[in-house]
């Protein structure tokens, strides 16, 4: 399964694909079948674009699940609508 080494640090690609582009977080190449890619828009607009491999993907699924839970305080200006 790791029998395919990326050409930034010989590091074994875990789909066994070519190395790819780098993780924008980790920078490590990752095979475009393994990247995924998180966009931030604004009003159809593209504010930020990361590439990430699928740990950093994880993580930060995690971070923003974390982040945007509603806090159970409330108040004026607290709601977050995701669209």
């Amino acid at each position: 399964m790791y029998d395919v080494f990326d050409t930034t640090g010989d590091r074994p690609i875990p789909d066994g694909g070519t190395a790819g582009e780098p993780c924008d977080d980790c920078r490590t190449s990752v095979a475009d079948a393994l990247a995924r890619t998180v966009e931030v828009t604004v009003d159809r607009s593209t504010v930020h674009s990361h590439r990430l491999c699928p740990d950093c993907f994880a993580e930060w699924i995690d971070r923003y699940e974390r982040e945007m839970q509603p806090s159970r305080r409330g108040g004026e200006g607290s709601e977050i609508i995701v669209d």
